[in-house]
C-alpha cells in the first residue's frame, strides 16, 4: 500500500538490512549519521555490486525519491530501501530556476565548483533577501516493492554569499560552502548538530523519523 499520509503502516524489525539507495557519497555519509546508534546492517549499492540507472521523471521530490526507492526495493528483496531526493528554493530565480535541477542545473557532469560558480553567475544582479534560499530534502522507505513512508521536509531560510572560499574543496553537497545563516555567522558545512536542528535543516528532520521509524 502506497503511504501517502506519511504515516508507518509496518513495523521494521531490528534485523532487517537497509541499503542506503545512494552513488552520492556525501549522502550516504548523511545518511549513516541519520542511522547512527540503530543497530542493524547497513549497506550500500557498491557493497552489494550492484547498479541501475533510473530516470528521474516525477516532478516534485517527493515522487522522485519514491521512484528511487521503489526501483532499488524491486532490486533488492528483503532489504529495507532509503532513499531522498533535495534541491534549493530559490524564489528570486522565478521560472529560471527549479529546485528539481539543483545538482544538474550547470550540466550533468558539472563539477561541485563549476555548478558553485554558474549560480553565482545567476544570481550576481540579487542582494540582500532577494538572495534567500531555502534547502528541501524529501525522504522515501520502501520495503519488498512498497512505499511504507515518504515525507518532504523544508529547513529555514539561509542566505547565498556573493563568493566562496576557493581554499574549501566543496563536497557533493557544494551549495553547503555558500548557503549562510546570519543567526550564526556560518555557513551550513560549519553548523553543528545542535545549530542545524534550530533552522530546521531537513537531515535533522530525516534522523528524527528514522529512529522513530526503526524503534
Amino acid at each position: 500500500m502506497r503511504n501517502n499520509n506519511s504515516q508507518r503502516n509496518q513495523s521494521l524489525e531490528s534485523n532487517m538490512p537497509v541499503l542506503l539507495a545512494s552513488s552520492n557519497p556525501a549522502k550516504v555519509e548523511k545518511l549513516l549519521m541519520a542511522l547512527d546508534g540503530v543497530s542493524r546492517l547497513i549497506r550500500t549499492p557498491a557493497d552489494l555490486e550492484i547498479s541501475i540507472v533510473i530516470e528521474e521523471t516525477g516532478i516534485t521530490h517527493k515522487e522522485i525519491a519514491e521512484t528511487k526507492a521503489l526501483a532499488w526495493s524491486s532490486k533488492t528483496c528483503d532489504y529495507v530501501v532509503i532513499s531522498t531526493d533535495g534541491g534549493a528554493l530559490i524564489p528570486s530565480l522565478g521560472s529560471r530556476w527549479s529546485s528539481i535541477y539543483t545538482g544538474r542545473f550547470a550540466g550533468e557532469k558539472a563539477s561541485s565548483i563549476k555548478k558553485i560558480e554558474s549560480l553565482l553567475s545567476l544570481m550576481q544582479n540579487f542582494a540582500g533577501n532577494d538572495r534567500k534560499v531555502t534547502w528541501i530534502e524529501a525522504l522515501a522507505v520502501a520495503y519488498n516493492g512498497e512505499i511504507i513512508y515518504s515525507e518532504v521536509y523544508e529547513g529555514a531560510d539561509g542566505r547565498l554569499l556573493d563568493t566562496f572560499d576557493r581554499d574549501v574543496q566543496p563536497d557533493d553537497f557544494w551549495l553547503s560552502t555558500l548557503l549562510f545563516y546570519p543567526q550564526y555567522r556560518k555557513v551550513y558545512n560549519e553548523l553543528n548538530w545542535r545549530e542545524r536542528s534550530t533552522i530546521r535543516d531537513p537531515w535533522c528532520s530525516i534522523r528524527d523519523n528514522l529512529l522513530w521509524l526503526f524503534q
